[in-house]
């Protein structure tokens, strides 16, 4: 360790680190390079377009004292942050992968809590891998090329995050996980600044399906007959039925409230959400709940309330993913190709299915018909 920290060690940098550095994986292919841009509530990013994927390497996601826990980094910039170099690897002595494939040519430093973002869209709503690197903790980093998420990138269709965090005694000295604090701040940085895009998806999600989930008359006939399990024949149903329904509005309304109490928890001074809350519950019910409530407690409350109705989400959509693929039959062939055959669909949705019939161009008996309903 004292070699590794000595100002001499020629494992240690401060120069500025350059894309050479790092070296192309083996049998790699060139391509062409350009530059990307992204925005994130601290500021923005130029990274690099290669190939299609955007890549946004080495940027800082928090701070830390030489064997304390990392604190989040919360500074904001006006002017435009370079992301197309990594950061610096974790100080660290060589491991079985690198002995195997090849030890790494990028500069060490004390300093290197840094994270990579890969992506094809910046600006499209995706789900987020965040790929923490294994090492048994005294070895390895996000930035080795054999943890490159360009292949995933383009064969998922997912953001995909790698993290360098502290290792060896840096990161976990004795009863000390220092290391730990960094996954964590890394995967508040994603949080932070990545899950933003689920809030412009609810407003996007509302305004494009709202008007086929108005609730109706249908809707109640649909209800009492246990959408089809009571009785013999399936209730009468629109393009989405009360079951769909109840779906949408609770991804909406939950939605809303998970995205209100995590910006609670961003910004505990600016928006408090629950002395509020409790105020006009106050004012309805006579209660008495607390109304003076310090910004700690503000996010106290906001941590329990934001992890509630997140686990109520979860709940209910792995439930209903569950329903929507292996626990009906056809369903999951229709998400994939947008279209449901049509007997199934006038057994479930024979009002949609005559809507559809009715146009100019109605489909010949026995062909799929529309976009699907689930």
């Amino acid at each position: 360790l004292h070699r590794l920290l000595s100002p001499s060690s020629d494992r240690v940098s401060n120069e500025k680190l350059r894309p050479s550095d790092f070296g192309p994986p083996p049998h790699a292919t060139f391509v062409a390079m350009t530059h990307a841009h992204a925005a994130t509530p601290l500021g923005d990013y130029s990274g690099l377009n290669r190939d299609g994927v955007f890549v946004f390497k080495g940027i800082n996601y928090a701070l830390a004292d030489r064997f304390q826990s990392s604190e989040l980094e919360t500074s904001t910039w006006s002017d435009l942050r370079d992301a197309t170099v990594y950061g610096p690897q974790c100080l660290q002595v060589p491991g079985i992968m690198e002995q195997l494939l090849g030890e790494s040519t990028q500069p060490m430093a004390e300093e290197c809590l840094t994270l990579n973002v890969f992506t094809a869209d910046t600006s499209a709503r995706k789900p987020v891998l965040v790929w923490i690197h294994g090492g048994a903790f005294t070895n390895g980093a996000g930035s080795v090329p054999w943890y490159d998420g360009s292949n995933l990138v383009r064969s998922g269709d997912i953001v995909v995050v790698t993290i360098n965090y502290r290792l060896g005694a840096l990161g976990f000295r004795g009863r000390d996980n220092a290391g730990l604090s960094d996954q964590v701040n890394a995967l508040q940085w994603v949080h932070n600044n990545i899950a933003w895009v689920f809030m412009l998806s609810l407003v996007a999600i509302f305004f494009m399906w709202v008007k086929h989930n108005i609730p109706n008359k249908l809707d109640w006939d649909w209800l009492k007959q246990g959408g089809g399990i009571i009785g013999n024949a399936h209730p009468s149903a629109k393009k989405f039925n009360a079951g769909q329904k109840i779906i949408f509005w609770m991804t909406i309304l939950l939605g809303a409230s998970v995205s209100m109490s995590g910006l609670s928890l961003l910004f505990p001074f600016e928006l408090p959400m629950f002395a509020k809350t409790f105020n006009v519950i106050n004012s309805l019910t006579g209660l008495g709940l607390n109304t003076e409530l310090l910004p700690h407690e503000e996010m106290q409350l906001a941590h329990l309330w934001h992890a509630i109705v997140a686990t109520t989400m979860i709940i209910a959509i792995i439930a209903h993913i569950y329903i929507g693929s292996v626990g009906m039959e056809g369903a999951f062939d229709a998400m994939g190709s947008g279209q449901v055959d049509l007997e199934w669909a006038r057994q479930h949705h024979d009002l949609w299915v005559e809507e559809e019939m009715s146009k100019d161009s109605p489909n010949p008996s026995g062909q799929p018909v529309g976009q699907a309903g689930k």
